[in-house]
C-alpha cells in the first residue's frame, strides 16, 4: 500500500544537532541537549510506503509476517491508549481511517482447537543508527469467552517506560457493542513543563501514569442510523492546560518570525507530540447513513476536551457516487466551554473531495 500527492516533489525537512560543548556558554544552558538547526532537501518524491510485507505460516498454527503494516491492538474507536504500537494515533474526526503501523516481525500463534490467540512483536528502531538494545518487544494475549474476547499484553524498550495494556470488547444483548481499554506505564516519555515557563522542563521516570477509556456503539439496521459515545482518562496529560497552551501560543508566535532555535518552539513541539495534552475527553457522534439513497449520509461529531475546556461540533454531509470517490460539505464549530477556558470560538465551512486513501 503506497500514497502519493500532488505536487509530486517535495521539500523534505529535519534538524541536525549541535552539541552543548560547541554552544556558547550563555546558550547552553537554554539547550542543555544541543540546538536543533532546520535542515532542508528540495526534490524529493513526494510518496510514501504505507504497507509492504511478506506473510508466511508454520502448519497452520503459527502465522509469520515481516514488513511494515499496522496493528490493531486496541478495541476504543475515537480514542485508543492500548495502540501503543503504530507510529500514527487515531483521528476522532476520521476513526476508520488508516493508521500507518511500524516495521516489524509479527508472530501469531493459535492455541489449537480454541479461539485464543498470541501475539509476539519485534519492532527495529525507525531513527537511523540501528542498535540492537533500540529493538522493542511487545507481546499480547486474547482470549474469547462468547461474545466477549479480553486481551492483556505489554511493550518494552531500552530507556522507555514499559507499559502493561489490557482490552475488553463484546455486546449486550448482542445489540449494543461495547470496548475499554486500560494502560499501566511505569514513567512517561513525554517532556514536561512547569509554571508556563517553557524553560522549566522536566521529566517523570519513575512515577506510575494510568490511563483508561470505555465507549459503546450501536446501529440500527432498518433506520440507517448509528451512534457511538467514549470517554477517555489520559494520566499522561496535564490536569491544568492553561499554563502549556499559553506556551504553544509562544512558540507559535516565535515560529511566525522565523525564530525556529527559540526554546519556546521546541517546548510548543514537545507538548503537542503528546497529542492530548489534557486528561479528560469525552466525543461520540451520531450518523444517518441513508437519505433516500445509500450514497448519501450525514453525520454529527461532538467532542468535548474537559481539561481544555473546549468543545467542537462537527456536522457533514457526505455523497460517494462510487468506492473511489466521495464529496462531503458541513459546518464546524469550536468554542470555550467555561469563561475561564482560553480557548477562542471559531466557525468555518470545510469542503473536500476523497479519491481513493487520500483527501483535498
Amino acid at each position: 500500500k503506497f500514497s502519493f500527492g500532488f505536487p509530486f516533489e517535495k521539500t523534505l525537512s529535519g534538524a541536525a544537532t549541535i552539541p552543548k560543548i560547541l554552544l556558547p556558554s550563555t546558550l547552553q544552558s537554554v539547550f542543555p541537549k544541543g540546538a536543533p538547526i532546520p535542515i532542508g532537501v528540495n526534490g524529493a518524491v513526494n510518496i510514501s510506503i504505507r504497507e509492504l510485507y511478506t506473510d508466511f505460516s508454520l502448519k497452520d498454527i503459527a502465522f509469520f509476517r515481516f514488513g511494515k503494516h499496522a496493528v490493531k491492538w486496541g478495541t476504543g474507536y475515537f480514542y485508543s491508549p492500548a495502540d501503543i504500537i503504530n507510529i500514527s494515533r487515531i483521528d476522532p474526526q476520521d476513526p476508520e481511517a488508516d493508521k500507518e503501523g511500524p516495521l516489524s516481525l509479527r508472530t501469531h500463534i493459535v492455541i489449537p482447537r480454541t479461539q485464543h490467540n498470541l501475539w509476539f512483536y519485534l519492532l527495529p528502531p525507525a531513527e537511523s543508527g540501528f542498535k540492537i538494545e533500540d529493538t522493542a518487544l511487545a507481546a499480547k494475549a486474547e482470549f474469547v469467552f462468547g461474545n466477549w474476547e479480553w486481551g492483556i499484553g505489554g511493550r518494552y524498550r531500552y530507556e522507555q517506560a514499559p507499559k502493561l495494556v489490557t482490552t475488553l470488547s463484546g455486546s449486550i444483548a448482542g445489540k449494543v457493542a461495547v470496548f475499554a481499554e486500560g494502560v499501566f506505564a511505569w514513567g512517561s516519555d513525554y517532556i514536561y513543563y512547569k509554571n508556563g515557563d517553557y524553560n522549566n522542563e522536566y521529566t517523570e521516570k519513575n512515577k506510575a501514569f494510568f490511563q483508561a477509556t470505555a465507549g459503546a456503539s450501536y446501529s440500527n439496521a432498518k433506520t440507517h442510523t448509528s451512534v457511538a459515545a467514549q470517554y477517555f482518562y489520559n494520566g499522561l496529560g496535564y490536569r491544568d492546560t492553561k499554563e502549556v497552551q499559553s506556551i504553544i501560543e509562544a512558540g507559535f508566535a516565535e515560529a511566525q518570525k522565523g525564530n525556529l532555535l527559540h526554546s519556546s518552539v521546541r517546548a510548543a513541539g514537545n507538548i503537542t507530540s503528546m497529542g492530548n495534552i489534557g486528561q479528560h475527553y469525552i466525543a461520540c457522534t451520531l450518523s444517518q447513513n441513508k437519505i433516500g439513497t445509500e450514497k448519501l449520509r450525514v453525520q454529527l461529531f461532538q467532542q468535548f476536551a474537559v481539561s481544555e475546556l473546549q468543545g467542537m461540533s462537527v456536522l457533514t454531509f457526505s455523497w460517494n457516487p462510487n468506492r473511489l470517490i466521495g464529496f462531503s460539505i458541513g459546518p464546524a464549530f469550536t468554542y470555550p466551554l467555561s469563561t475561564e477556558s482560553q480557548a477562542k470560538s471559531s466557525a468555518n465551512l470545510s469542503l473536500s473531495v476523497k479519491m481513493g486513501g487520500g483527501k483535498f
